[in-house]
């Protein structure tokens, strides 16, 4: 019996610990003036890499654009908060990132292999009025889509659409028809040449 009063004895004279450690709520002034630095200089940074990196890093996306904001977010996180980043990995990282991505953009303007390995081809999905249902069906496009994209284009019917192509970037794009049947913007597209 006077182990047990001993153990509780000793029990109540100890520290308790704290449940949450305090440095949850505070790390101290060094470690919000290092977040405050690296958190300025980060931005300003992807900034200037994005702004230099051209239009087409900031516009509607394909799959191959989508890489770079969904990449340089965790990077730019990373390099304000944790303390094991430094602010020159983190913009090294940026830096790499950007250059990777402006590579294969150069590289899939000069040769159509890589074009086709990372661009997606535009997709012919009605023509003349008709749905191909085919490429629909591979696209995952349904009519209620096709729909919506004619009445956003201005026009009555689906019959009066020459053509409904969805673009690389996954936008619907409408082409009216035309008494001259003349419909040259349709050169490339996938599915054209089977219909022309």
């Amino acid at each position: 019996m006077r182990e047990v009063y001993l153990f509780f004895r000793e029990n109540k004279n100890r520290k308790k610990k704290p449940v949450i450690d305090s440095s949850i709520f505070f790390n101290g002034w060094g470690a919000l003036l290092r977040t405050l630095v690296a958190g300025i200089c980060a931005y300003l940074a992807m900034v200037i890499l994005l702004r230099g990196s051209g239009k087409r890093t900031l516009s509607q996306m394909t799959p191959f654009d989508m890489i770079i904001p969904l990449t340089l977010g965790p990077i730019l996180a990373s390099t304000i908060l944790l303390p094991q980043v430094s602010l020159v990995q983190g913009l090294f990282a940026f830096g790499l990132l950007i250059g990777l991505h402006q590579l294969m953009a150069w590289l899939s303007r000069r040769f159509e292999q890589v074009r086709e390995l990372i661009e997606p081809e535009p997709t012919l999905l009605v023509l003349r009025g008709g749905f191909l249902h085919k490429a629909m069906r591979r696209e995952r496009v349904a009519e209620e889509e096709l729909l919506e994209a004619v009445r956003e284009s201005g026009l009555s019917s689906i019959k009066d659409a020459e053509a409904i192509v969805l673009e690389a970037d996954g936008q619907f794009n409408v082409i009216e028809r035309s008494p001259s049947r003349k419909t040259t913007s349709l050169k490339g597209v996938e599915g054209y040449a089977v219909h022309p």
